[in-house]
Parts: structure tokens; sequence; C-alpha cells
């Protein structure tokens, strides 16, 4: 008496077709990485003259952070230390953080 054996050319089709599926897209994955590995992060131009901030009597700078269109500026004043956040084209003081020991 023949046994019946079911039908599993559609299972090795899926299978096939994952597998393609995955090999591609980790082929994709490593390309896409590959591609950006190579270039150089650089900052973003601001599309203005630098302006003069006056900051005399303030204290001593201790510490200056450009990010993008603002400057973080650290200075030192006894007893207290103030962080300063200042527009790069306007030269205007958006922000100020006092710390105080």
């Amino acid at each position: 008496m023949p046994t019946k054996q079911p039908n599993l050319l559609p299972l090795k089709i899926i299978v096939i077709s994952l597998g393609f599926l995955l090999i591609g897209g980790t082929i994709f994955v490593f390309a896409a990485i590959a591609s950006k590995a190579g270039k150089e992060i650089t900052s973003t131009p601001h599309n203005c003259k630098d302006a003069i901030v006056s900051l005399q009597g303030k204290g001593t700078i201790t510490g200056i952070t450009p990010q993008g269109d603002t400057v973080q500026i650290t200075l030192a004043a006894h007893p207290k230390t103030e962080v300063l956040t200042v527009d790069r084209c306007s030269g205007k003081i958006l922000q100020t953080l006092t710390i105080e020991p």
C-alpha cells in the first residue's frame, strides 16, 4: 500500500524565499553602514556674521562650546559659576544658568 506524502513544495519555496530576503537584507544593512562610515561629520554653517558679546566684569571664561547657532560660555565668578547660552548672530544672551556652591 503506497503511503501518502504531503506536498512540501510550497514550504520549500517559502523557506528559500525567506533565505534570500535574509541574505539580501543583511547585505543592504552592511552597504548602508559602509556608505555612512566614510562621510565626515561637519557642523552646519550659520548664515550670519558672528556677533560681539561683552562679558566684561562677569568673570573668567573657563569654557566655550559652540552648538549650531548658539554658543555656551562657562564663566567662573567667585564664588559662583555661570553658563551662558549666547546667540551667535545677535550676541544676545538667551539663557543664564547659575551654579552656586
